[in-house]
């Protein structure tokens, strides 16, 4: 198992050059603006409650993402909408059980960067295109351990890997984005750690507090929290140059910057979160979730929860989302399907390579 994830450093390394990093995507410049009028518009509303089946875990950055956007549209359109966290089966568990609803409105798929997999992994039958996509939030990686660590450097516990004492990483679950950022920052410091994978990023950050693992690879945003209680230790953000948390002194240092050589040409897979409905919904009913959507991040309410993950707005609806995402899924799917840990052609998905 252990040549396999160093295989699969070496290839993610390469593939996602050129894969997921999009930049941040301003909603002002690239998704459509909407305004309250498009919602008074639109021919459908809901009239019951609507359920988000999200494929995480509780706690992390798409289950908090997805119950406050759940939570703002309850207030704003008079009917409830709740989550639901359905984890497993590398995200198929939840994907199989939205696309075996009905197409009225009334289950949404809450998503994220996992989904890149699903299809290779044989976990679910339908390409990413049979969803009608928003993104709403991603962020960046973050290396932290427990406040009890003797480390108080990236540099102490890279040197001590580098030495042969077993380490361990924990991340979510295999083939999502922080675990593929952490075999990207394993290969290129040649550290050899043991990663031990988790059903969603607050459960790898939980681990790693139970003792069962020394560091952890999640976002900045899903750390935060425990950076500002103090029970986490910031070591690095998996990016260019530092960051910084309102409630923690001092900056946490970019890993470009503490490794300029060994990270001159890598670039992070990025983060993304949204909630998807399935494309063969009635146009009314797709218009109205894309006017609701654009309404809510245009609107500056959610605001709080960016500030509080310390996470940044996507804001993209239609094909400008799918492409975000199609990019994705071609850089994770095809480094596991050439590397054998897929058996699946990423081709049978219509997923094309990247040149």
């Amino acid at each position: 198992m252990k040549k396999v994830l160093s295989m699969l450093c070496v290839t993610a390394l390469l593939i996602s050059l050129v894969g997921c990093n999009q930049g941040n995507s301003a909603t002002s410049n690239q998704a459509e603006v909407l305004n309250e009028s498009d919602i008074a518009q639109t021919e459908w509303k809901p009239e019951r409650t609507v359920t988000f089946y999200l494929y995480s875990g509780t706690g992390g950055d798409t289950d908090t993402a997805m119950r406050a956007l759940a939570a703002d549209w309850t207030e704003k359109y008079g009917v409830q909408f709740n989550v639901v966290n359905m984890t497993g089966g590398a995200g198929g568990i939840a994907a199989n059980f939205v696309y075996g609803q009905p197409s009225d409105g009334y289950t949404l798929f809450g998503m994220a960067d996992g989904l890149s997999t699903i299809n290779v992994l044989g976990a679910f039958d339908y390409p990413t295109s049979i969803w009608d996509i928003m993104l709403l939030f991603g962020g960046v990686g973050c290396i932290g351990v427990p406040k009890d660590s003797p480390y108080n450097s990236l540099e102490e516990i890279v040197n001590d890997a580098k030495n042969g004492k077993n380490i361990k990483l924990s991340v979510c679950s295999p083939g999502t984005i922080w675990h593929v950022d952490a075999l990207q920052f394993d290969d290129a410091l040649g550290t050899n750690f043991n990663i031990l994978t988790y059903d969603g990023s607050s459960q790898a950050i939980v681990g790693m507090l139970s003792g069962e693992a020394d560091i952890v690879c999640s976002s900045l945003g899903e750390q935060s929290e425990y950076i500002k209680s103090g029970d986490i230790k910031p070591l690095a953000v998996l990016t260019d140059g530092s960051r910084t948390i309102d409630g923690y002194e001092g900056n946490i240092p970019g890993i470009t910057n503490l490794y300029p050589d060994e990270f001159k040409n890598v670039t992070f897979a990025r983060q993304w979160n949204g909630v998807g409905i399935k494309n063969d919904a009635d146009d009314s009913i797709k218009e109205f979730y894309r006017n609701a959507f654009q309404e809510t991040v245009n609107s500056g309410r959610l605001d709080y929860v960016k500030e509080a993950r310390n996470t940044e707005y996507i804001g993209l609806i239609g094909d400008e989302a799918q492409k975000f995402v199609d990019n994705c899924n071609s850089a994770c799917s095809w480094t596991i399907y050439d590397l054998g840990i897929a058996t699946i052609s990423p081709e049978k998905f219509g997923i094309k390579r990247l040149q």
